[in-house]
């Protein structure tokens, strides 16, 4: 999907747990930080999981890497019924946000 989920999903979860970890502390600092994905408004509540078929289950939420910030309002239509019309949305631009955490957190890649 992207270079960051690809090399998240590379680690493997025994031996590299500390780099998985790693990734993942920096990346939920980062979102936490950004903007509506939306409409870019700066007040953003908790971030949201992007859910697919192939990346969680029932009752199964998606690793950190598949969030996107959202404001609280918006984060709760993309929980209720709109979720379908986000979907697509966040899908087109997690790689470009993903590519903005690269560049503004210089992540190095172990």
């Amino acid at each position: 999907m992207t270079k960051l989920i690809d090399y998240y999903n590379g680690l493997n979860p025994i031996l590299e747990d500390r780099e998985r970890k790693r990734l993942l502390k920096k990346y939920n600092k980062w979102i936490r930080e950004q903007p509506s994905i939306i409409d870019g408004n700066p007040i953003t509540s908790t971030p949201h999981h992007v859910r697919t078929v192939t990346n969680s289950g029932e009752r199964i939420k998606p690793h950190d890497l598949w969030q996107v910030p959202l404001t609280i309002m918006q984060h709760i239509h993309a929980e209720n019924e709109k979720h379908a019309e986000y979907k697509k949305l966040f899908l087109e631009k997690l790689p470009a946000l993903h590519e903005r955490f690269i560049e503004e957190t210089s992540f190095k890649f172990a």
